[in-house]
Protein backbone atom coordinates (compact mmCIF):
# COMPACT_ATOMS: atom_id res chain seq x y z
CA UNK A 1 0.00 0.00 0.00
CA UNK A 2 1.13 3.27 -0.80
CA UNK A 3 1.85 6.55 1.53
CA UNK A 4 -0.84 7.89 -0.40
CA UNK A 5 -3.41 5.58 0.53
CA UNK A 6 -2.36 4.34 4.08
CA UNK A 7 -2.38 7.99 5.17
CA UNK A 8 -5.34 9.42 3.03
CA UNK A 9 -3.25 12.19 2.03
CA UNK A 10 -5.26 14.55 -0.30
CA UNK A 11 -8.45 13.75 -0.95
CA UNK A 12 -10.62 12.52 2.24
CA UNK A 13 -13.83 11.24 3.06
CA UNK A 14 -16.26 13.93 4.85
CA UNK A 15 -16.43 11.81 7.70
CA UNK A 16 -13.09 11.43 8.03
CA UNK A 17 -12.79 14.91 8.07
CA UNK A 18 -15.69 15.72 10.80
CA UNK A 19 -13.78 12.47 12.79
CA UNK A 20 -10.69 14.49 12.66
CA UNK A 21 -12.32 18.09 13.27
CA UNK A 22 -14.18 16.90 16.34
CA UNK A 23 -10.95 15.45 18.16
CA UNK A 24 -9.03 18.97 17.04
CA UNK A 25 -11.80 20.47 18.89
CA UNK A 26 -11.36 18.16 21.82
CA UNK A 27 -7.91 18.46 21.64
CA UNK A 28 -8.10 22.19 21.82
CA UNK A 29 -10.79 22.17 24.85
CA UNK A 30 -7.98 19.84 26.93
CA UNK A 31 -5.79 22.09 26.57
CA UNK A 32 -7.88 25.25 26.99
CA UNK A 33 -8.86 23.38 30.36
CA UNK A 34 -5.57 22.58 31.88
CA UNK A 35 -4.16 26.21 31.21
CA UNK A 36 -7.12 27.17 33.22
CA UNK A 37 -6.08 25.04 35.92
CA UNK A 38 -2.51 26.11 35.72
CA UNK A 39 -3.50 29.68 35.79
CA UNK A 40 -5.43 29.04 39.12
CA UNK A 41 -2.43 27.01 40.44
CA UNK A 42 -2.03 28.52 44.15
CA UNK A 43 2.49 28.78 43.25
CA UNK A 44 0.98 31.42 40.86
CA UNK A 45 -0.78 33.80 43.76
CA UNK A 46 0.77 37.53 43.37
CA UNK A 47 1.41 38.66 46.92
CA UNK A 48 4.63 37.56 47.85
CA UNK A 49 5.97 37.53 51.28
CA UNK A 50 9.42 40.13 50.60
CA UNK A 51 11.09 40.40 54.81
CA UNK A 52 10.23 39.72 58.08
CA UNK A 53 11.02 41.20 61.62
CA UNK A 54 11.91 38.53 63.32
CA UNK A 55 13.85 36.87 59.91
CA UNK A 56 12.79 33.59 59.17
CA UNK A 57 14.65 31.16 60.92
CA UNK A 58 16.49 33.38 63.27
CA UNK A 59 18.27 33.51 66.47
CA UNK A 60 17.74 36.47 68.70
CA UNK A 61 18.80 37.17 72.28
CA UNK A 62 15.44 38.30 73.65
CA UNK A 63 11.38 38.47 72.90
CA UNK A 64 10.70 40.88 70.88
CA UNK A 65 7.45 43.03 71.46
CA UNK A 66 6.50 42.94 68.04
CA UNK A 67 6.51 40.88 64.84
CA UNK A 68 6.06 42.48 61.21
CA UNK A 69 6.14 41.02 57.79
CA UNK A 70 6.75 42.95 55.11
CA UNK A 71 4.81 42.17 51.09
CA UNK A 72 5.27 43.18 47.87
CA UNK A 73 1.79 44.60 47.15
CA UNK A 74 -0.28 46.53 49.46
CA UNK A 75 -2.89 44.14 51.82
CA UNK A 76 -6.33 44.72 52.25
CA UNK A 77 -8.44 43.60 54.93
CA UNK A 78 -8.93 41.00 56.78
CA UNK A 79 -5.34 40.08 57.50
CA UNK A 80 -4.49 37.68 60.48
CA UNK A 81 -0.98 37.07 62.19
CA UNK A 82 -0.97 34.47 65.01
CA UNK A 83 2.50 34.09 66.75
CA UNK A 84 2.43 30.37 69.00
CA UNK A 85 5.72 30.51 72.04
CA UNK A 86 7.16 27.13 72.34
CA UNK A 87 4.56 25.61 74.77
CA UNK A 88 1.78 26.29 72.17
CA UNK A 89 -0.07 29.14 73.24
CA UNK A 90 -0.93 31.96 71.36
CA UNK A 91 1.07 35.10 72.28
CA UNK A 92 -0.68 37.41 69.55
CA UNK A 93 -1.97 40.47 71.40
CA UNK A 94 -3.99 42.37 68.88
CA UNK A 95 -5.68 42.40 65.49
CA UNK A 96 -2.98 42.82 63.25
CA UNK A 97 -2.25 46.64 62.26
CA UNK A 98 -2.00 46.74 58.07
CA UNK A 99 -0.40 49.62 56.23
CA UNK A 100 0.41 49.57 52.74
CA UNK A 101 2.55 46.67 52.28
CA UNK A 102 3.49 45.90 55.99
CA UNK A 103 1.39 43.61 58.50
CA UNK A 104 2.29 43.84 62.30
CA UNK A 105 1.16 42.48 65.39
CA UNK A 106 2.05 43.29 69.08
CA UNK A 107 3.06 39.80 71.26
CA UNK A 108 2.79 39.06 74.54
CA UNK A 109 6.11 38.31 76.33
CA UNK A 110 6.68 34.27 77.98
CA UNK A 111 9.63 34.11 79.31
CA UNK A 112 10.49 31.04 77.19
CA UNK A 113 13.53 29.66 75.29
CA UNK A 114 12.60 27.86 72.19
CA UNK A 115 11.34 28.10 68.85
CA UNK A 116 8.00 30.49 67.72
CA UNK A 117 6.09 30.16 65.21
CA UNK A 118 4.32 32.95 63.30
CA UNK A 119 1.64 32.04 60.96
CA UNK A 120 -0.37 34.66 58.68
CA UNK A 121 -2.72 35.23 55.81
CA UNK A 122 -3.17 38.22 54.35
CA UNK A 123 -5.74 39.30 51.21
CA UNK A 124 -3.55 41.72 48.57
CA UNK A 125 -6.05 44.79 47.28
CA UNK A 126 -6.79 42.17 44.03
CA UNK A 127 -8.17 39.95 46.54
CA UNK A 128 -5.04 36.77 46.08
CA UNK A 129 -4.57 35.15 49.42
CA UNK A 130 -1.70 34.17 51.22
CA UNK A 131 -1.12 31.71 53.87
CA UNK A 132 2.07 30.75 55.58
CA UNK A 133 4.35 30.12 58.23
CA UNK A 134 7.59 31.21 59.48
CA UNK A 135 9.75 30.43 62.49
CA UNK A 136 12.26 32.40 64.64
CA UNK A 137 14.17 30.95 68.10
CA UNK A 138 14.75 33.19 71.48
CA UNK A 139 17.97 31.52 73.22
CA UNK A 140 17.12 33.25 76.14
CA UNK A 141 14.39 32.11 78.99
CA UNK A 142 13.17 29.12 80.78
CA UNK A 143 12.35 25.83 78.36
CA UNK A 144 9.08 25.12 78.08
CA UNK A 145 7.54 21.85 80.25
CA UNK A 146 7.61 18.66 78.33
CA UNK A 147 3.76 18.20 78.17
CA UNK A 148 3.35 21.67 77.05
CA UNK A 149 5.37 21.20 74.05
CA UNK A 150 4.12 17.41 73.11
CA UNK A 151 0.78 18.78 73.47
CA UNK A 152 1.33 21.47 71.18
CA UNK A 153 3.35 19.66 68.33
CA UNK A 154 0.09 17.27 68.44
CA UNK A 155 -1.50 19.95 66.66
CA UNK A 156 -1.98 20.70 62.68
CA UNK A 157 0.73 22.42 61.70
CA UNK A 158 -1.20 24.41 59.06
CA UNK A 159 -2.32 27.58 60.95
CA UNK A 160 -4.53 28.67 57.86
CA UNK A 161 -4.74 25.82 55.10
CA UNK A 162 -5.14 26.80 51.83
CA UNK A 163 -6.11 23.84 49.40
CA UNK A 164 -7.41 26.17 46.77
CA UNK A 165 -9.85 22.96 46.09
CA UNK A 166 -12.04 25.64 44.54
CA UNK A 167 -9.31 27.51 41.99
CA UNK A 168 -9.35 24.17 40.69
CA UNK A 169 -12.69 22.76 40.23
CA UNK A 170 -13.82 26.47 39.06
CA UNK A 171 -10.67 26.53 36.36
CA UNK A 172 -11.16 22.82 35.00
CA UNK A 173 -14.99 23.41 34.63
CA UNK A 174 -14.31 26.46 32.57
CA UNK A 175 -11.87 24.15 30.75
CA UNK A 176 -14.97 21.25 29.95
CA UNK A 177 -17.58 23.76 29.10
CA UNK A 178 -15.49 25.59 27.00
CA UNK A 179 -14.29 22.05 25.32
CA UNK A 180 -18.28 21.28 25.36
CA UNK A 181 -19.02 24.15 23.53
CA UNK A 182 -15.79 23.89 20.74
CA UNK A 183 -17.43 20.03 20.33
CA UNK A 184 -20.85 20.57 20.01
CA UNK A 185 -20.43 23.90 17.77
CA UNK A 186 -19.76 21.57 14.78
CA UNK A 187 -23.00 19.18 15.67
CA UNK A 188 -25.06 21.96 15.77
CA UNK A 189 -23.78 23.69 12.26
CA UNK A 190 -24.51 19.99 10.96
CA UNK A 191 -28.19 19.94 11.70
CA UNK A 192 -28.43 23.46 10.18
Amino acid sequence: MSLRGRWQIGNTAPGRMRVTGCLSAWLLGVLLGIGAVLAGNPAQAHTSLVSSSPADQSTLAAEPTRVSLDFDEPLGRPAFVVVTAPDGTTVSREDPEVAGTRVSSAIEATGLAGQYTVAFRVVSTDGHTLSDELTYTVSSGHAASASAVSDSSDKSTGFFSEPHGFHLVLAGGGGALTALFVLYRPLRRRRE
